[in-house]
């Protein structure tokens, strides 16, 4: 037996959906983004729209880190010392590092990894590489600081992903529950 308790009043989904309809503009109306679906509930569209701006944003931090490396990579002579801020393979991820250049007695290049926060520290001041150093500290500064924005923007699409993966099914089933229940009767 079904035991539906519904409050006084109710009917929540068509006030939200009246209010999608009729709602003013947001401010940021001016992104074109598309809904996937029309008729979901608001709350709905805004969490896609706000996983789209996250992943958007996390692209445009790949794009300014790549700046940066083609920019580090022309301040530096090609020698033991080089920094750079490449995309390393980690698991089933690319995700970016700076890395020191060291050549090997055989003549091949080593990318030895800098410990996070480092980059600034690690600037190659002598010889070649002096009169680009402060120029490639403040790339390093400004590399250090996407890194540590990618890692937010990341932590937030990620605790999007995990926490709707483990309470789809369940809730799913649930819901699946209800309809047969409301159906057979």
């Amino acid at each position: 037996m079904l035991n539906l308790v519904v409050a006084e009043g109710g009917g929540r989904l068509t006030t939200e959906n009246q209010l999608l309809e009729t709602a003013p503009a947001p401010l940021d109306a001016d992104l074109d983004i598309e809904h996937p679906a029309e008729g979901l509930p608001l709350i709905a569209v805004q969490a896609i729209e706000q996983v789209q701006r996250l992943g958007e944003l996390a692209q445009r931090i790949d794009e300014t880190i790549e700046v940066i490396d083609s920019r580090l990579d022309a301040l530096q002579p090609p020698a033991t010392g080089k920094l750079r801020l490449i995309f390393r393979k980690r698991r089933q991820y690319l995700t970016p590092q700076f890395v020191k250049f060291i050549q090997r007695k055989d003549g091949r290049w080593w990318a030895k990894a800098i410990k996070a926060g480092t980059a600034t520290r690690s600037v190659k001041v002598s010889k070649h590489f002096e009169r680009n150093a402060e120029i490639v500290r403040l790339f390093c500064r400004e590399g250090e600081e996407l890194l540590r924005l990618r890692r937010v923007v990341n932590r937030l699409l990620g605790n999007v992903t995990a926490s709707g993966k483990g309470a789809y099914p369940a809730l799913d089933e649930k819901v699946q529950q209800l309809r047969r229940a409301l159906d057979s009767e």
